[in-house]
Parts: C-alpha cells; sequence; structure tokens
C-alpha cells in the first residue's frame, strides 16, 4: 500500500489492528522496518503465551498501532527487511515471552519461507522428472494429510504417481471420524500445510467438517483429485525380488480385484486407524445399539435415551459434551482420571480483524505460525524430561512439569470447585502429560449437569442391557458409545506389507513392536516410505502436519539421492535402522510417558513406546533435514 491506501483498506486495517495479538504485531513492524530496538521496549510487557495475557500500557499499544498504520498506508515500496539472526533470535524471545534457543532461528527462517528448498512452496512447477530413472512410478497408499502431501511432492518433482484410497474422499482420518463435536484440539493455523495456509478458518479450533473440507481443497488447489482412486482397499503390497518392483493389491467394495505396479510405495496409513472395542464379557449378549466414535453409526437415535461412554480420552472429552443435550442419562465409564486443561481461544470464533490481519499485514500468519509452534509444543518439552534429582512423590517428574500440574489443577478445581465429589474423581495419581494431554472443550460442565454420572471404574461386564463396574455398580442403558482409541501398536493393520527375501512386515514387528529408521525407512523393504511411521507421534502439543512435511522432504530426498546416483533403488542399512532404534529407546528412558504405574496407548504389550517420538519438533526437523548416504544402500 501507499499514500493513495482506500478508504476500505484503513478501515479493514484498523478493525485488524484491534483484534491482531500485540506481539505478532511487533514481528511484522520489525520485519518491515528494522527496528528491533523499537521491539525491545515491549519485553517487560509481553508473558509467555501459555499464560494467556499480556499486560502491554494502552499508550504503547495505540503508537503500535499507529505506527502499522502509517507503515501500510503510507511507506512505498515496502519490503521485509533482511535481518540478522541476532536480531531475530530477540524477537523470537519478545514473541512468545520467554527464552527460546537459538537453534530455533533456521526453523522460523524455513517456516517464514525465507531459506528453504521446499519444492512445494515455490509458485512455480519444478520438474526433476529428468533426474530418474525412464518411467519412474510411485504408489502412494492413503489420501489423508501425509498421503496427499506425498502426492503434491511427487507432481512437483514431475513423479508419476498414483493415490489409492480406501474411502470416498479425502481426509483418512478427518473423512472417517464424525462424531458429534468432532474437532480439532491443535490449533487449525498450526495444523495445515506450511505451503498451504488458510486464513479464513471459522473457529481457532475447528470441527471435523472443516478441516475434511480443507484437505479436500487443497486436493483440488494442487491438482491431486485426478491422481486419487477412490474407493480401492490397498490389501496387500510385496515387493518382487526378480522384477525389482511393488506390486499392490486392490480390492473395491464389491470385492472385485486388480493389481498395479510401481517402482515404489508410501504408505501413509497412520497410527489411529483401526478402532479399539474391548473384549468386555457379555457384550454379544447387549440389546441396544453400540458403536465405536471413529465408526459413528449415525442411524442410532440418542434422543431421550440412556447412554455410556465408556473412556475419557481425546475423543471422549468432545463426544460427551456433543451428545450431553440429547440423552435422558449420560453415565461416563472412567478407568483412570485424565489431566483436562483449558487451551487459550478453543472455544472462540475467528473474527473478522484477525482473518484480514493473515490474509494482509505481511508475515502475520507465519509469524503466529510459530508462535503457536512454541506455545504449543517445543515450549513445553521441558516439562517431560525426567529430572532424577526431583522427588515428586509421583505426581511430577521435574519442577516444570509440577508446575504444570499446579496449574492444571488449579483450572479443574475452579471448574468444578461447586462439585468436591468430582474434583477428588477426575484428579490423575500421576504427572501431566504422561498421557495424551485434553482439553476442556465443555467437560466439566457437562459432568456437573442432574443426568450424567461419573462411574470412576472400568467395565467388568455386560449383561443384557445393564452394564456392570468393576466396583460392583449397575447401570442399565440404551446405548453403548466407545471411545477407547485405537490398536495404535499394530500399524499397517489392513494391509499385508511383504518386503524382499521372505520378508513381511507383520513378521519383522511382531503383532505391536514397530520400528523404522527416523519413522521411515525399514531394511529389506527398498523403495518403501513410510510417513506417521512408529514414533513419529507428537504427544506433548504441536501439529502431525509439520511431522508429516518434514517425513515427505525427506522421502523426495531420498528418491532424489537414488536418482543422482545412477540407482533405481534405495533401501535403509540395517546398522543405521538399528542404531537409531536404540537411540529412540535410550532417549524415552529419560521421558515421561515410560513411567511404569501409567497405562498408555503409547506403549505396547511389553511396555515400550512405540508411538511417540521422542524428539522435539525442531530435532526432528533437523533429523529429516537431509538424508545421510551412508545410512543407505543403493541399487
Amino acid at each position: 500500500m501507499n499514500s493513495i491506501a482506500t478508504t476500505k483498506y484503513r478501515a479493514g486495517l484498523r478493525d485488524a489492528l484491534a483484534q491482531a495479538e500485540p506481539p505478532i504485531l511487533l514481528m511484522c513492524y520489525a520485519h518491515m522496518t528494522g527496528d528491533t530496538d523499537y521491539v525491545e521496549t515491549f519485553r517487560p510487557y509481553i508473558k509467555r503465551v501459555r499464560a494467556y495475557a499480556d499486560n502491554i500500557p494502552q499508550a504503547m499499544l495505540d503508537d503500535l498501532h499507529a505506527r502499522m498504520e502509517r507503515l501500510l498506508c503510507d511507506t512505498p515500496g515496502l519490503t521485509t527487511v533482511d535481518l540478522p539472526p541476532s536480531d531475530l533470535k530477540r524477537m523470537i524471545d519478545i514473541c512468545v515471552g520467554e527464552e527460546v534457543p537459538e537453534a530455533y532461528v533456521p526453523l522460523l527462517l524455513a517456516d517464514l519461507g525465507l531459506e528453504t528448498n521446499d519444492i512445494a512452496r515455490l509458485p512455480q512447477e519444478v520438474d526433476v522428472s529428468d533426474r530418474f530413472p525412464e518411467n519412474f512410478r510411485m504408489t502412494i497408499v492413503g489420501a489423508g494429510f501425509g498421503g496427499l502431501c506425498a502426492g503434491i511432492y511427487c507432481k512437483r518433482a514431475g513423479i508419476d504417481f498414483e493415490i489409492i484410497e480406501k474411502n470416498e474422499g479425502p481426509g483418512g482420518t478427518w473423512f472417517e471420524n464424525t462424531y458429534p463435536n468432532c474437532g480439532v484440539d491443535a490449533p487449525n493455523h498450526l495444523y495445515s500445510y506450511s505451503f498451504h495456509l488458510k486464513h479464513d478458518w471459522t473457529r481457532f479450533f475447528v470441527r471435523q467438517p472443516e478441516i475434511q473440507g480443507y484437505i479436500a481443497q487443497t486436493a483440488k488447489a494442487f491438482g491431486i483429485e485426478d491422481h486419487i482412486r477412490y474407493g480401492q482397499r490397498a490389501s496387500a503390497a510385496r515387493y518382487d525380488d526378480a522384477a525389482k518392483h511393488w506390486v499392490v493389491d486392490l480390492t473395491d467394495k464389491t470385492g472385485q480385484t486388480q493389481q498395479i505396479i510401481s517402482d515404489g510405495v508410501i504408505l501413509s496409513c497412520g497410527q489411529l486407524n483401526a478402532p479399539s472395542i474391548p473384549k468386555i464379557p457379555g457384550l454379544e449378549t447387549f440389546k441396544g445399539a453400540y458403536c465405536h466414535t471413529a465408526q459413528w453409526d449415525h442411524s442410532i437415535d440418542l434422543k431421550g435415551k440412556r447412554v455410556a461412554l465408556i473412556g475419557v480420552g481425546a475423543s471422549s472429552v468432545q463426544v460427551g459434551p456433543g451428545i450431553v443435550n440429547q440423552v435422558s442419562e449420560l453415565f461416563v465409564y472412567q478407568r483412570s482420571a485424565q489431566w483436562v486443561n483449558q487451551r487459550a481461544n478453543y472455544s472462540r470464533e475467528v473474527d473478522a480483524g484477525t482473518i484480514w490481519a493473515l490474509e494482509n499485514i505481511p508475515n502475520y500468519a507465519r509469524w503466529y505460525r510459530f508462535q503457536l509452534l512454541w506455545a504449543f509444543s517445543d515450549g513445553l518439552f521441558p516439562a517431560l524430561q525426567k529430572d532424577p534429582d526431583w522427588d515428586g512423590k509421583g505426581l511430577s517428574i521435574n519442577p516444570v512439569n509440577h508446575e504444570l500440574r499446579e496449574q492444571i489443577l488449579s483450572y479443574m478445581q475452579s471448574q468444578l470447585q461447586d462439585r468436591p465429589d468430582l474434583i477428588e474423581k477426575c484428579t490423575p495419581d500421576y504427572p501431566p502429560y504422561s498421557r495424551r494431554p485434553l482439553f476442556d472443550n465443555g467437560w466439566f460442565d457437562m459432568l456437573k449437569r442432574d443426568h450424567v454420572q461419573l462411574v470412576s471404574t472400568g467395565v467388568s461386564r455386560i449383561e443384557g442391557n445393564t452394564i456392570y463396574g468393576e466396583d460392583g455398580s449397575a447401570n442399565d442403558v440404551d446405548v453403548i458409545v466407545f471411545a477407547t482409541g485405537f490398536h495404535a501398536s499394530k500399524m499397517l493393520p489392513s494391509i499385508e506389507v511383504h518386503g524382499k527375501d521372505g520378508h513381511s512386515i507383520r513378521r519383522d514387528w511382531g503383532e505391536d513392536d514397530p520400528r523404522a529408521y527416523l519413522g521411515i525407512t525399514v531394511p529389506n523393504y527398498p523403495n518403501m516410505f513410510l510417513i506417521y511411521g512408529p514414533n513419529t507421534n507428537y504427544a506433548h502439543g504441536g501439529s502431525i502436519v509439520f511431522n508429516i512435511e518434514c517425513q515427505v522432504r525427506y522421502i523426495m530426498d531420498a528418491l532424489e539421492r537414488m536418482a543422482s546416483n545412477g540407482s533405481r533403488q534405495i533401501e535403509v542399512r540395517e546398522e543405521a535402522h538399528n542404531r537409531y532404534n536404540d537411540q529412540v529407546d535410550a532417549r524415552h528412558e529419560t521421558m515421561i510417558w515410560t513411567q511404569p504405574q501409567v497405562r498408555t496407548w503409547y506403549k505396547n504389550s511389553k511396555g515400550r513406546v512405540t508411538t511417540n517420538a521422542p524428539w522435539s519438533m525442531l530435532e526432528y526437523w533437523r533429523l529429516t533435514g537431509a538424508v545421510d548416504p551412508k545410512d543407505y544402500i543403493f541399487s
């Protein structure tokens, strides 16, 4: 903009400045002027993001808004200033209200798009197909966030590819999970592709239809729709030793089968795709209807029904408040209590001023993403590290974790102050973040309703319409909702995968002990790559989409290095794979998830953590930054 800024633009800007977050505006101002000394004057007033509020004097805010208006409306030729790393480090600290390691500066630069070789960020097609062998082709299984990202990168690189999807539309878990109140518990401005930002989200934490719509819109925007086969289940993927290619068996809904052949496969099936319904004695005698949250039966009428909600995990915290107004009685079965915290903006709609700022103020959306990345992921990482000298009596593992415990407990008590009986039932006896963190979506208000009963026990058996708790309680119900999670450690459960020399995933991994180098590659499976594979889940917050992009960039680097060597195949060396997994296990021993007294889906039947990454987001970003050729066999 310049001195002839339109009246409409000025009005939009003023509304945006009134709604925008001051720390983010400061970062944008410094990035356009280079005046980091001005930004420094705000440091004393900006608290940690998780503190939920800043204390900036109104006069300083007015001055900032006036400066931004002059800058954006009256400055010809406005550009972004190339700031030195030392200034960026100061800005990062001020933005999030606490000291951040200097190592995060390169990550910030990459996410801002200032220093990146991310081909998906470039506006033009980048055809590198001449680097690959003639007719080189990839098969991608799954059209969720991971599979679409892989397809976008393959298309940009000029690699022929096809995506196989069992559902009738894209989205993966976001296509399948349609239970009431289903939505994200990570901020969707972060839980989205870095190369395809969406500014006009209706909420800061949106519901399932909007996320699924974003995924579908992304597929169309990048021209991926024509590459997807919907309604086709990949039932098997076999490496042909003689032909040195992969054969994928497909089955449609009618039972018709066919095969496709390709040079490599990318399996983007995820960790949370096999719903787990507990084997409760007598379930077969239940006379009512039941379903799992991940397989929601929309034909079940809950109005006026007595409903049992079994489980108090992430989906339960959402579906419970989503159905409480329909049912006559709701019995919530809780085997063990969960930490349920508040989250800034969790129930808020995104106002028009914020949308305008995201769309029009240079770098506002990028700095906002970085603030979210730190505040809701790596800023929490120190709370997950065991301190051998800390005596938390089993309730916390270090001083930071103890501070978090006290903060969450204070919030829970404030929500349940008129129900001391619920405070006792809802207070966990283990450290926060030992399990997946949950966020209050009306959960405590629901528990206090007159027709809701929290049953602090597991289910022992079912007889007809009566559910018996392990404490001897008995409740008659008409409907059972299982919010009981997934068989997370049994990865790739619906597809038989066979590698070279007779190897099979089920034999190599057993029932529930998956392992992969960086969660991506496995020895004896040439040109096979995993997305959201073993030990790639973030349990301290953040965004799995961030991890997916790390993995896909790594896969593309692997394929390009393979091609540049004049090879057709790349396979991780067993020693590299084993060394990495030894490092994963050793690092997990220092992490909170290995608390022996805590049952969690993060662990397999032998207690090994198979789902979670022991790394911070920064560490994994650096680990997947480039392929080390010494770790691979090229042929």
